[in-house]
């Protein structure tokens, strides 16, 4: 699998990333258990990005993905789309700048939880 580096000092990342949506919304009934396994196997096939967002099942995803990670955390980087609530509610959830201070909020009250790792990718994506 071909790499590429994020930014000037940031991590390798694969040029394929893994798509999580359909693991828990819109592709018929989730399936937990496969979802993880694919994760896995994408792997150990060289894909380290996976890519999800807070209104995939309203944060649903996230925490499916943070299962995954567990005990493969230095394996995965985690690319993650917040501020769009509106799959999440089937209406208008505002903009990402909107949302962001409620989004930034959340996590800091929360901790390291099954989220805690929403804000390290982008964060390391940000970087020059």
């Amino acid at each position: 699998m071909q790499k590429r580096k994020l930014g000037r000092n940031g991590p390798q990342v694969s040029a394929l990333g893994l798509g999580c949506m359909g693991m828990s919304i819109s592709y018929g009934e989730p399936n937990d258990e496969e979802s993880i396994a694919t994760m896995h196997r994408a792997a150990e096939l060289g894909v380290n990005l996976l890519v999800t967002s807070d209104a995939y099942g309203n944060g649903v995803n996230e925490e499916l993905i943070a299962r995954a990670l567990k005990g493969k955390r230095d394996k995965f980087l985690v690319a993650t789309k917040f501020g769009n609530l509106s799959l999440a509610t089937r209406g208008d959830g505002g903009g990402a700048c909107l949302r962001l201070r409620e989004h930034c909020q959340r996590q800091e009250r929360d901790g390291p939880s099954a989220r805690d790792h929403r804000f390290r990718s982008f964060a390391l994506s940000m970087r020059g």
